[in-house]
């Protein structure tokens, strides 16, 4: 019987761990990550790129809908452009989040801006993001983040099942 009882733990500990690895965020957990994208709201509506980009880690990368793939040092020159070219208005709406151990987080939902054209017509974009949260130091940082632009016909009927987005 003693043979048996390092199999049963070795066991055990491959059953257990991934649903213990993947639990649900705890209240404070959550709310911490929603107070973070209020803040990282608030900059983006400030059109202030330095402030948006301290929200990413050091080796950071972004998929763009629209563009491709930066990362690092490339994260600022990106919001500035983004900035540039007259994305306003910014909401997210977490729709799921999962905690990946003590310091990764990933997070989905749906994201919305506006686009200001030169002749000052505006038009509202959305999509869904993927994100991925890390602690650097002794903050919670994005690591990674990509996002998509929907047709118009499946913002409609994505509206129709949920509630509207966060507003900042």
């Amino acid at each position: 019987m003693l043979r048996r009882s390092p199999l049963i733990v070795i066991y055990l500990i491959f059953a257990i761990a991934p649903a213990v690895a993947q639990q649900a965020l705890s209240p404070a957990s959550s709310d911490t990550l929603q107070a973070i994208d209020r803040k990282f709201g608030e900059a983006f509506v400030k059109r202030d790129a330095a402030s948006v980009a301290a929200f990413f880690t050091k080796d950071a990368k972004i998929v763009p809908a629209t563009g491709p793939a930066v990362s690092g040092t490339d994260i600022l020159p990106f919001w500035q452009k983004v900035f540039e070219a007259h994305v306003e208005g910014h909401t997210l709406q977490i729709t799921q989040s999962q905690s990946l151990g003590t310091d990764l987080v990933w997070a989905t939902g749906r994201w919305t801006a506006e686009i200001r054209e030169a002749s000052g017509v505006t038009t509202g974009v959305e999509g869904e993001f993927c994100r991925l949260w890390a602690i650097e130091g002794d903050e919670w940082k994005i690591r990674y983040v990509e996002w998509n632009q929907l047709p118009k016909q499946q913002v409609v009927e994505w509206r129709t099942r949920h509630r509207p987005p966060l507003r900042y």
